[in-house]
């Protein structure tokens, strides 16, 4: 019998001790808690983690939108052409020069680029490097444009130019308007005195809502058989909404071909991506 109530004293105290254990263990937890808590800052949309329900760190659930993997496929180069350009003497050395027409086609209908990069290299017969320039420019979704790059020199009469798309940015469009601009009263012009050999001339309204701190206008002349001879471009600043300008483009020396004065190829053409082009004028 003395056992008995020796065993139940022995568990009774156990018990005590367990209590508190416990208690002692849910205090310290707790106040480690309150401390780790003080001490972390609360989860932000720039910690670089992913929590508070983001989809990817910092991104999605509570903070902005991720952004959508870009899917776009490559600019088609479907034209080129190689122009002479004339030559001038240098040291006393006749240096040829060349212009070359390029006409870019985007075939994405939701995605444009601000700026893609360009090479171009003029080759000989036997592959041989003539000549290169590199360029950037812009293009709208679903856009075709031509790349208009003057006085290319080169020792020897290229035969062939390869065109290479270096690099691309995109953007996504979903609601855009690309400026709209209307050419007309477009003349050539041979120049029968003074200095120079032809001339282009024309007017340019802006239909757009929006003015425009630069717009360029870019000319590309035929023979009668609608190969390009000659080509140009120019630029025209700060062309209000609803408002019309003249342009005029000049060549300084005869080029080989006649020109086909009904078939002028001009185009004119602003960059939307710029925000500092963009003007309420």
């Amino acid at each position: 019998m003395f056992l008995f109530f020796c065993y139940n004293d022995n568990m009774i105290r156990s018990a005590k001790r367990a209590t508190i254990i416990v208690v002692y263990l849910t205090f310290f937890f707790l106040l480690g808690w309150m401390i780790y808590s003080i001490i972390t800052p609360n989860p932000t949309c720039v910690d670089r983690k992913k929590n508070q329900g983001e989809e990817k760190a910092d991104c999605g659930g509570p903070c902005n939108p991720c952004e959508k993997p870009i899917e776009a496929s490559e600019l088609i180069i479907q034209e080129k052409n190689i122009i002479d350009g004339g030559s001038d003497i240098i040291n006393g050395i006749e240096v040829k020069k060349y212009d070359v027409v390029v006409r870019v086609k985007n075939p994405n209908e939701s995605f444009g680029s601000p700026a893609f990069n360009y090479l171009i290299v003029l080759k000989d017969n036997s592959g041989n490097t003539l000549s290169e320039r590199k360029g950037s420019e812009f293009i709208y979704p679903m856009e075709v444009k031509n790349l208009i790059e003057n006085n290319l020199e080169a020792k020897a009469e290229p035969k062939e130019a390869e065109v290479k798309i270096i690099k691309t940015e995109w953007i996504e469009f979903e609601n855009y308007q690309k400026p709209r601009f209307s050419v007309y009263n477009k003349k050539f012009n041979l120049i029968s005195s003074g200095t120079g050999y032809c001339e282009v001339i024309g007017t340019v309204f802006n239909e757009s809502k929006m003015g425009f701190g630069s717009v360029r206008v870019k000319v590309i002349l035929k023979d009668f058989q609608g190969n390009p001879i000659a080509a140009n471009k120019t630029e025209i600043r700060d062309l209000r909404t609803r408002e019309e300008r003249e342009f005029k483009l000049f060549w300084p020396s005869r080029f080989p071909g006649e020109v086909n004065g009904e078939n002028i190829e001009t185009t004119a053409e602003s960059n939307v991506f710029d925000s500092e082009n963009l003007k309420i004028l």
